[in-house]
């Protein structure tokens, strides 16, 4: 403090010195008020000298508050003289805030030295909400001299919130002043009520802030909306006081109600900001969202109130049927949250979903309530039965895991999703066409038709998989997930197109055609197996996997080329054509089978699944292995067009000419595929070798150690009979014989332990040699990356190490 009045007192003089008056003047009302915060600390060290520690902590809040406005005071002044206007004005209003605490704070001190206990304490958090408010307002000055704007943005919004929980607190302050002067006792506890409650509002924004600056933003919302909730609370309590008061007992019932949700959301967002702090965040957002559907539904509840007392009874029904669908959301994310909690993420994210459709059709009503038309006739009406089924097909998915039946649960999840996806495209439209854009309305609502499409498809998928029928139920949900990405993709060239974007647009729609036919193979796959034709089923299936991931590939390839990463684009559009030429591979494997050609088959579908090997073998920086797995794929595709001439010259009656041409076909097949493929490196046939010969081991170690166990066995009988023999039985030659059998069988168990030792130690010595010569396989990486996927020095310039060039095998 000495300090800055030191600073006041320089200031003053320096500007009387250049004969500034006014800021003269300015500089020594700081010193004043410097010397009165001086002041106030000694009458605070005086009350806890008497022992009077309430009395105390008052009046050391209003020398804290009164020293920082001073302190502030200085800042407004200097950044004023530097020119920084509107900087200044952020300090000055600081000031007066802290200012405004100290007052507070002085009436807590009164109060407690009049023996009002109750009172003292309410004005002191009143003063303390005051200069937290203050101090939040100086984080968000600060934070905004840093440049760093979305904290500053996030301190400024805590700011606002305190100081409309403050006029609450006030208010209800004041009223509890006033009915306890008019000795109304029973308003006067009511009141007191309301101060107690919204006593601890500062804490819990301090707390949001303290997230914030953290960077802990999930965590800082649910204290922030903590806060909220409870003012809100307070909000219609007093609402509740004063519509009894006025003798309407109904509404004052109605809002009492309300408070005793809201209390519960406030208990909800401690949970959720527990579940942030524990870095649990899906159990966190669903208590989150579950809070906020609380709010949302006692917000309508109480407008349901309000109209019905105004005479408004069908405007009352129509809130009261959106309340009614949050308080249905609430449930549901509650359950989700639970699922979180113990660790059932599917089963949680069912829930979520289900409530997110739930609180979106809620939303959709309050929008027709405030456009003032029916819910069923306006436009947003057509979307009801949409998210209705939503809710329900997410249910089902919840059960589906809930049951363990994981590939089921996806598909009915997915179909949510979908619908979702569905009803965001529709309003889309809707509000396209309000707008008087009819062509991108009709392009939206093409995107519609193809999402529809994807939610009847995942139910063909769940349903497949309820029945058992696996390979069946995975063509359905890859067809069902092509679909959804191509619709998906349609919206991104739509709005690319609509922002002028026509080249992106354009490359958007190259990958919609792709995916168009992937969905014409799953459905081919499906029409295999169907049929149990799994061998051509499975090629189908395999060729539009490889389509789907290169279109998946090639979206990626836009999206870094979009963002100015175009040697990550030119690998990933390598990446893509590797895939189509796998798929082109296993196509032909397809055609192979139906026409009943199963060798050619065979080596089709060899050659996709070495192209397939060498993707990720090069993807994992494996250069060396992915080179000998394209020299397969390419032995195989030699041996296809061997086998087509077997088959032309069957076909021709040339039966020997057949012949040459099959067994040259298979010698390919096993010479080549079986060499590169399986083996991969030379010394890979000794390494299986020399497993086999430990399983073998193993398999005389068990031999061995049953004969062991079965001596063992033998021995405990031994032990047994002789205890329970009598003592006439154990005499002479028994005795002799009875001993002589128990050191054979004990040399016979010690013989079998010492083999067992042997034996595993042997198998030891053959598994260490099959680890060693494995090694080369599992740690092959060849100093020659060339062929590998990289970072690009066009890149790798303008972007950090993490948006360099390469491409993970988790990313293909």
């Amino acid at each position: 403090m000495a300090k800055a009045a030191w600073k006041a007192l320089q200031g003053g003089i320096e500007a009387e010195v250049r004969g500034e008056a006014q800021l003269a003047a300015e500089y020594n009302e700081v010193e004043v008020e410097m010397e009165r915060a001086a002041d106030i600390y000694e009458t605070a060290a005086q009350a806890y000298r008497a022992g009077k520690s309430n009395e105390g902590d008052s009046w050391d809040g209003a020398a804290l508050t009164t020293q920082t406005s001073a302190e502030t005071k200085i800042k407004a002044i200097k950044t004023n003289v530097k020119g920084e206007v509107q900087l200044a004005e952020e300090y000055s209003e600081v000031a007066v805030e802290m200012t405004r605490a100290a007052g507070i704070y002085e009436k807590a001190a009164q109060a407690y030295a009049a023996g009002e206990t109750n009172e003292g304490g309410s004005w002191y958090y009143l003063g303390l909400a005051i200069q937290t408010s203050a101090e939040t307002k100086i984080k968000a000055i600060k934070a905004n001299v840093k440049g760093e704007v979305q904290l500053a943005e996030k301190y400024s919004e805590v700011a606002v919130e305190m100081t409309r929980a403050i006029g609450i607190y006030k208010k209800a302050m004041q009223a509890y002043v006033e009915a306890k002067a008019n000795e109304k006792a029973q308003l006067a506890a009511e009141y007191s009520g309301v101060v107690d409650e919204m006593t601890h509002v500062a804490d819990i924004y301090e707390k949001a802030a303290q997230a914030y600056r953290a960077g802990k933003s999930n965590e800082g919302d649910s204290w922030y909306n903590l806060g909220f909730a409870i003012k809100k609370g307070a909000e219609t309590t007093i609402k509740a006081i004063e519509a009894a008061a006025n003798g309407n007992a109904q509404l004052a019932a109605e809002y009492n109600a309300a408070t005793v949700e809201i209390a519960r959301a406030v208990n909800i967002y401690e949970k959720a900001a527990q579940a942030y702090a524990a870095g649990k965040t899906n159990e966190g957002d669903s208590w989150n969202d579950a809070g906020l559907a609380i709010q949302a539904s006692e917000g309508m509840t109480i407008k349901a109130s309000e109209a019905k007392a105004n005479g408004k009874g069908q405007l009352a029904a129509e809130y009261s049927v959106v309340a009614a669908e949050m308080a249905r959301a609430v449930n549901i994310y509650e359950k989700a949250a639970q699922a979180h909690a113990t660790g059932k993420t599917n089963e949680g994210d069912s829930w979520d979903g289900a409530g997110c459709a739930v609180k979106t059709s809620a939303e959709m009503k309050i929008k027709a309530i405030e456009l003032e038309v029916d819910w069923e006739d306006q436009p947003y009406g057509a979307t009801a039965i949409d998210i209705a089924r939503a809710v329900d097909i997410y249910e089902k998915a919840a059960q589906a895991y809930a049951a363990g039946k994981t590939n089921e649960g996806d598909n009915w999840y997915n179909e949510g999703i979908a619908i979702q996806r569905r009803v965001e495209t529709k309003i889309k439209a809707i509000e396209a066409k309000a707008n008087g854009e009819a062509q991108l309305a009709a392009e939206y609502n093409a995107a519609v038709v193809e999402m529809a499409r994807a939610v009847n498809i995942y139910e063909k998928a769940a349903q497949a998989y309820a029945a058992g029928t696996t390979n069946e139920g995975d063509s359905w949900n890859n067809e069902g997930l092509a679909i959804q990405t191509s619709a998906e993709t349609k919206i991104k060239a739509i709005e690319a197109k609509a922002n002028g974007e026509a080249q992106l647009a354009a490359e958007y729609s190259e990958a919609v055609v792709e995916m168009a036919r992937v969905v014409d193979i799953y459905e081919q796959a499906i029409q295999a197996y169907t049929a149990g034709k799994s061998n051509e089923g499975n090629s189908w299936n395999n060729a539009g996997l490889a389509i789907q991931t290169s279109a998946e590939t090639t979206l990626k390839a836009i999206e870094a080329k979009t963002n100015g990463k175009c040697k990550r684009a030119a690998k990933y559009s390598a990446a893509a054509a590797e895939m189509t030429r796998e798929a082109d591979t296993y196509e032909e494997a397809a055609k192979a089978y139906t026409a009943g050609k199963s060798n050619e088959g065979d080596s089709w579908n060899n050659a996709g699944i070495a192209i397939h090997k060498a993707i990720e073998a090069k993807a994992n920086g494996k250069a060396r292995l992915a080179a000998k797995y394209n020299a397969a794929a390419v032995e195989m595709t030699r041996a296809a067009d061997i086998y087509k001439k077997a088959a032309k010259a069957y076909t021709a009656g040339k039966a020997d000419e057949g012949d040459s041409w099959n067994n040259a076909g298979l010698a390919i097949q096993n010479s080549e595929y079986y060499c590169y493929a399986t083996n991969a490196l030379d010394n890979i046939n000794e390494a299986l070798g020399n497993i086999d010969k430990a399983r073998k081991l193993n398999e005389n170690n068990a031999e061995r150690l049953k004969y062991a166990a079965s001596i063992l066995e033998k021995y405990r009988f031994s032990v047994e009979f002789d205890a329970e023999a009598s003592e006439e039985e154990i005499k002479g030659n028994k005795e002799v014989t009875r001993l002589k059998k128990v050191n054979w069988i004990t040399k016979h168990a010690a013989e079998a332990v010492a083999d067992l030792v042997a034996v595993a130690k042997e198998a030891a010595e053959h598994l260490e040699k099959v680890i060693r010569i494995s090694k080369p396989i599992e740690n092959e990486a060849d100093s020659d990356e060339s062929g590998s996927i990289s970072s690009c020095d066009e890149d790798s310039s303008s972007s950090s190490s993490d948006e360099s060039g390469s491409i993970s095998s988790s990313e293909i």
